[in-house]
């Protein structure tokens, strides 16, 4: 498939432009720290699609070859795990809060960091 470029910017009030800012710099920050003591469950392209609430298993693993689960890092460490069984990863201590194992727990931190704190950028 074609790349698909979507531009980003901060988004909301100017007047909170600083404050959104500081707000996703806090969670790629944390999820750098964290994921420097171990290998987190965030994946390139699969992780969006669970904090959209859809998880595309093709975005994982597909006939090809071709998902996340193909790419020689991520495959080092969760490349073995089918789709449920990545879902299934319980949450340990130091995970961000919600509902569900720590695929959907990172996921949905990240992914809704962006989306609350950014907005599509378009001339």
């Amino acid at each position: 498939d074609p790349t698909t470029v979507i531009d980003r910017v901060v988004g909301g009030d100017p007047a909170q432009h600083a404050a959104n800012a500081a707000r996703a710099l806090e969670v790629v920050v944390r999820c750098f720290r964290a994921g420097m003591q171990e290998p987190l469950p965030l994946f390139p392209t699969f992780s969006k699609t669970v904090a959209d609430g859809d998880p595309n298993w093709s975005k994982w693993s597909n006939y090809n070859g071709w998902g996340d689960a193909g790419n020689p890092a991520t495959a080092f460490f969760f490349g073995a795990y089918s789709g449920a069984e990545l879902m299934a990863i319980a949450s340990v201590e130091g995970d961000p809060p919600g509902a569900g194992g720590r695929v959907k727990c990172w996921a949905h931190y990240l992914w809704d960091a962006v989306g609350a704190t950014s907005t599509e950028y378009s001339q």
